[in-house]
Parts: structure tokens; sequence; C-alpha cells
């Protein structure tokens, strides 16, 4: 199947464990975790991130329903994050989801939170799409619980020395990508209830192959009708669209070590880097609290 990958945009147009990769995190309320989750805005820790773990939607909610052309925006489990665009997007929160509820019925914007399990056990973000139909974790959700995760690109850390210099990946010619994700709903040890999002990965085009050896899958607007088809559970008919973007529609730059700190949500993280004032901060970078285990 030839995949068109066309440039969208508000404002042009319109792993090694059961095919994942688990991320074990300290319990939200210990190990100095704040109780809220660990990617919450107020959260201290550090972390750089498996693939796909961290990534940016530049743009309002109120853009992006414009886009799916959705009837509404839903109010966010954190007001703050209702409608404002997001540059530092962390496993563990509210994350912006378009999806169909039925075949033939409009596009609808939800709130998904970034983890495919309840993160109080086990913070899960990412499932392989060459495995996903057939593992038992993940393939309902594959088949029933599709959506589409609006993004205006992702990070990856590279080793440099003793440091990790984190990189920005996005669009060539800007605009927006969609990444396939899949939900489920689990309930957390507080009681509440939310719907849990893995985002899909696939081997990397050899331009994110510098960086890690995977990347997200990004799903191409003509892609968007079948993937988001409820009654569509045919792995052979969605397993083509599951493959990496052409790399000559992908930019890579290197960003501030900024990233790393998920309070940090704010424009200039997407800045490129200018090394004579970035040179101090590397250097602190190394002396940063304890970071993540992350276990593959």
């Amino acid at each position: 199947m030839e995949h068109s990958y066309r440039v969208f945009g508000p404002t042009r147009d319109c792993e090694r464990f059961h095919g994942f990769r688990p991320v074990h995190v300290p319990l939200p309320g210990r190990d100095g975790v704040p109780a809220h989750g660990l990617g919450r805005s107020g959260s201290t820790w550090q972390h750089p991130s498996p693939m796909c773990g961290r990534f940016a939607l530049a743009v309002a909610p109120s853009e992006v329903r414009e886009l799916f052309d959705a009837e509404s925006v839903p109010a966010s489990p954190d007001p703050a994050l209702t409608d404002r665009p997001r540059y530092n997007v962390a496993p563990t929160q509210p994350v912006l989801v378009a999806r169909r509820p039925g075949t033939g019925s409009p596009m609808e914007l939800a709130w998904a939170t970034w983890s495919f399990l309840p993160f109080d056990r086990k913070v899960l973000i990412n499932a392989r799409a060459e495995t996903v139909f057939e593992r038992s974790s993940f393939g309902r959700a594959a088949r029933e619980r599709r959506c589409l995760v609006p993004a205006s690109g992702f990070f990856e850390w590279k080793a440099e020395g003793k440091t990790k210099q984190p990189h920005f990946v996005a669009p060539a010619e800007g605009g927006l990508w969609t990444f396939g994700g899949i939900t489920q709903t689990w309930r957390a040890a507080d009681g509440s209830v939310h719907e849990g999002l893995a985002i899909l990965t696939c081997t990397p085009n050899p331009k994110v192959r510098t960086l890690h050896d995977r990347m997200p899958v990004i799903l191409p607007p003509s892609a968007w009708r079948v993937w988001t088809d409820p009654s569509c559970r045919d792995p052979s008919v969605l397993r083509p669209w599951l493959s990496p973007v052409p790399q000559d529609q992908v930019q890579v730059r290197p960003v501030s070590t900024r990233v790393n700190r998920v309070a940090n949500d704010d424009p200039s993280i997407l800045d490129p880097l200018r090394p004579a004032t970035e040179q101090s901060g590397q250097r602190s970078a190394s002396k940063t609290p304890r970071q993540l285990d992350f276990d593959w």
C-alpha cells in the first residue's frame, strides 16, 4: 500500500514482554512521586523516555476540534489542560484523542490517560505494531478501540558522551501528525475510572534510527477513516498502515535539556538548541535527581 503522508494542520488542510515496553515507576504518593500521578505538571521527576514516551501538541484543543470537524472539546480531567497547547506531554497525563463511536458517525474528541494499565501498578505506554493484534494484552483493543493521537512531534534522547541530548522529531513541513493509538478502560486504586491509552510503535525510518530503534506509528489522513471505524476488525486491512513515515517527511533537531523535567511545558521546549547557552544546562543535567528505571 502506498501511503500519502500529506502534512496537515488547523491552518492548512484539513518490546520484549508481550509486545510492549513496560515502565516501572514508584507508586504515586510514595518515593517522592506526587499522589496525582507521575506526569502531572507539578512533578519534579525527570525521565528520558522509551519510544514514544514524550510528545508535543503545540496547538490548542479547539484547533484540533476544527481539524477533525468534531462537535466539541470535552472538559479535561485536569481543567488547566482543557484548551491550551501542550509542549511536553508525559505518561499518566490526560491526552487528547480522536475516535468514532460508530461506523459512519462523525469524529469525536475524548481525553485518555496515557497508560494502558493502571499507573499505580505499572505505566504501560506503547504497543508494538508488529504484534498488537496477536497479543492477548492488546488484541481486543486493537480490533475494537482504536484512536488517533494528534501531535506536533515527539522527543527522543541520544547519548553523547556522559549526557543524553534530547531531540525533537517533527513533520518536515510543520503541521500535525496523528499517531495510531488503542484504548481500554481501567479503574485506579482510588476508584477513579480511566480510559487508558497506548501509542503504537514500529521500526524507524533511517533518519529516526540514528536516535532509537522504534518510532510511533504515524497515520496519514487517508488512513483515518478505516483506523477509526469500530466495525473494521480485520488485521489484514489495518496492518498495511502500520509502517514508518518516509524519512524525507521528518525533521530532527536537538532541543534544550529543559524537556527532561515534566514541569517545563512552554513553547521554548521546542526551540532549536543554541549550543552557547546550553552548555551550562547540559553540565547541570548530569547532576539531576535519580531518573526512572525503564525495564525493557
